[in-house]
Formats: C-alpha cells, structure tokens, sequence
C-alpha cells in the first residue's frame, strides 16, 4: 500500500502522500501530522452500527491506535481506488484488509493545504470480525450527522435527506453544483465510477429511486422555553439509536420547532420502523444520566463545530439543558399529537389510532 509520491508537490498531494506512508506503516504520530486540532474524523462501522465522531489531535488519536490495534496482519493490506482530486482539494479511497477483518472501507477527506480537515471513514467488516468500533466505545462522541446550530449546513443536509428519502430526482439535483464530481463504489463488485457534472448524479440516483421502498417520518412539536437546545440535544440522544436508513432531525422556527426521526425501509417492515421510531422517543423520556450525558456532549460539539463556519453558537443554552428538562419535554411531545408521514408503498404503516396507542 505504497502511494506514488506527485512530482508537481503540490499541498494536497504532499498530505496525501504522507497520509497513505504513515497509515501503511502504522506510524501514528507521523498520521497525526494530516490533522489540526479543528480537524474532525467520522467513522461508521457497518458491523456494529456504531457511528463516532473525533475532533482535535487527541480524539483522532485515540481513533487511530483503535484502528491500528485491530490491523493486526497486513498481509491483505491493499488500496484499489485511490482519487486525488487537487482542485476540489479532495481525496476519494477505497481499502481492504481482510486479513485483519475488515472486507472494505471507504474514505472521503476533504483538505485545506495539506492538511486533512474533514474525514468520512465507513468500515465494512469480514463476516464474523470483531468492530473496530464496538457497542458501547467511549472514545469521541456520537455522530449526530450536523452542526446541530441549525445554520447553512444542516439547512443543506436536512434538505438533501428529504430529497432522497421522498426519492424526488428534482429536489435531488438542486444540492449539486454543476461541476459535481461524483464517485459511486459498489461493494458487491468492487467497481468504482467517477464522473462530473448534473447529468452524472441525475443517472446515479434515478435508478436507486425506482427501488420499491417506504420512506416514514415520524416528529412532534417542540415547545419547550428552550426549544432549539432542547431539540439539539434530543435529535443526539435520537441519532445515537438510529438504523442505517434513518436520521433523527431538529428543526427550529422563530415560534416552535421540530423533532423527529425520519428513514427508509422495505414496504413489509414500514411498520416495524414506526415501531422503533416510537421506541427511541420513549427511551429519551427515561433516559439514564450517563446516555443523556453522552448525547449532551455531542450536541456541544456540535455547535462548537459550527463556530467554525461563522454560525451562531448557543453552548449556554446547551449547557442549560438537564435530564430532568429533556426527560420533561419528551414526557409533553409523547402527550401531545404526533405528526406521520409516508411516501412510497404504505399498506404496511400503521394507522394514526395505532400509533397514538404505541405512544402510550
């Protein structure tokens, strides 16, 4: 897993290649030297549903030594796909590692100069290996999947979700700019495309819209004095318990708010869905100190995250919220009318008489 050094030296290419020299070689402070102590690595571990998020030097440490305690033969070690896009100041790869358990993994990082600011890391583990990320890891903090400060980002993550979770091609096409790049891995055949431009996403998406599929979102209103705090932490402790194909969601409007969960599934399991939908708000109205304390954490770091874009940051308000105030707020939204929606096949989705009798 040897990187083929750029002789032009340019900024990214120079990380990138120190990067790859220093994962091959399990060379953690030599890794450390990609990141700032703004930089933030996400990873997703298929095997467990664990989803982390690490921020700084010291999270991403911890990160790594994990990782390189599991890479414990390297022998399978390999690169097929690696994409060094300086313009964007992108880098796209796919790895493999079934020698030490893990059958893929994909990466996007995103860098400013030669330094990794950004990293999405996925893990899909060999049938039967140990998680990388195990259930119940203390290391970094649940990934939440937004800024939680609901500025530019979240507006675009939360706009993006609803596209593709209604299957809406049009609405889809909006969050791209024209000169897109777009690289699809599929990991049953190990094929990798890349191309550019809206004609390219418009050809990628349409035929993942013409799967048969439900789409549910289930929420309720968010009164509470603190709404927007409230709802931050909430949607943490929501996100923390959500499958692949769901997202928890917070949305604040100058006079109430929302929460909600929010995802896809086969027709048959519609109802399951809202059953677990219904579950995770229950689960928040008795929420243990040391979950709520976990999910308040990631909501912090959230909106110090977003000091990083310009947005507003609201720690205090964060920090004011207790377990007892959450426990209070779920209690009001459970009492209250919930709102559900569903698009695609529905036969399958509980009736509203139904679900007002799960809630109880």
């Amino acid at each position: 897993m040897n990187p083929t050094a750029d002789p032009t030296g340019t900024p990214v290419q120079a990380g990138w290649d120190n990067h790859f020299a220093a994962f091959g070689g399990q060379n953690l402070s030599g890794i450390l030297q990609d990141y700032t102590e703004t930089s933030i690595l996400n990873i997703y571990d298929a095997g467990s549903g664990v989803q982390r998020q690490y921020v700084g030097l010291s999270e991403i440490e911890d990160a790594f030594a994990a990782l390189f305690a599991q890479l414990t033969d390297l022998s399978g070690l390999a690169a097929p796909v690696v994409e060094v896009d300086e313009e964007r100041e992108e880098v796209f790869l796919v790895w493999e590692c079934p020698s030490s358990g893990i059958r893929k993994a994909t990466d996007t990082f995103s860098f400013v100069g030669n330094k990794i600011m950004a990293q999405t890391f996925a893990i899909y583990p060999t049938d039967g290996a140990t998680p990388v990320q195990p259930v119940g890891l203390t290391i970094g903090s649940p990934m939440t999947g937004d800024t939680g400060n609901g500025g530019i980002v979240d507006s675009a993550i939360d706009h993006h979700y609803g596209a593709f979770f209604g299957a809406d091609l049009a609405a889809t096409l909006v969050d791209y700019a024209d000169n897109i790049e777009f690289n699809t891995h599929d990991l049953r055949t190990g094929v990798t495309t890349t191309c550019t431009g809206m004609d390219c996403v418009r050809n990628s998406f349409a035929p993942l819209y013409d799967m048969d599929r439900s789409v549910i979102a289930l929420d309720f209103t968010n009164t509470n004095e603190a709404d927007a705090a409230t709802g931050a932490v909430l949607k943490a402790l929501l996100g923390m318990n959500t499958g692949d194909m769901s997202s928890s969601y917070s949305v604040t409007y100058s006079d109430t708010g929302l929460v909600g969960l929010m995802g896809a599934t086969e027709p048959t399991a519609a109802g399951a869905m809202v059953e677990s939908f219904v579950g995770a708000f229950k689960a928040a109205a008795s929420v243990d100190e040391a979950t709520f304390t976990l999910a308040k954490t990631a909501a912090k770091t959230n909106a110090f995250i977003a000091m990083e874009d310009g947005l507003p940051l609201e720690i205090a308000n964060i920090d004011g919220v207790t377990s007892a105030s959450l426990k209070s707020a779920v209690a009001a939204m459970l009492k209250a009318s919930p709102a559900l929606a569903a698009v695609g096949p529905s036969a399958a989705v509980p009736s509203y008489p139904a679900l007002t009798s799960m809630l109880k």
